[in-house]
């Protein structure tokens, strides 16, 4: 079951960039736009994604060495479900809440490696293409 469970978070932040990536992206701009807020911001918040997911994509790789995949999965999971509060949020608490929520966005979708690591670890040799 501890593999399941891994399998899952990690299906579950992709699931989660996916999504981000299919209806807030596209409506992003608007979302900008009827807080106030200018292209040159627009543009800002789009790359915060690109710079967070580049930013901690050796970070995963050292963690899964170190750690158990369960808690890099979940913890990362906790972040990305948190990062879509904050987008959200925007309205309430100001602008700033997009550009964090894209960067923790891009953040966690750098799991990827450690989900690709886990899936190379736990293939038998015989299985593995």
């Amino acid at each position: 079951t501890g593999i399941l469970t891994n399998l899952f978070c990690a299906w579950s932040i992709g699931l989660l960039t996916a999504v981000e990536g299919t209806v807030s992206a596209p409506s992003m701009w608007l979302y900008i736009e009827s807080l106030g807020g200018t292209k040159h911001y627009y543009g800002l918040c789009v790359s915060a994604f690109a710079i967070g997911r580049f930013s901690m994509m050796g970070m995963y790789g050292i963690w899964v060495d170190r750690r158990p995949y369960k808690e890099v999965f979940v913890v990362t999971l906790v972040v990305a479900m948190f990062s879509g509060l904050l987008y959200a949020a925007a309205p309430t608490v100001g602008l700033w809440s997009i550009a964090a929520a894209r960067l923790l966005l891009g953040m966690t979708s750098a799991q990827s490696v450690a989900a690709q690591a886990f899936v190379a670890t736990n293939t038998p040799n015989a299985q593995r293409t």
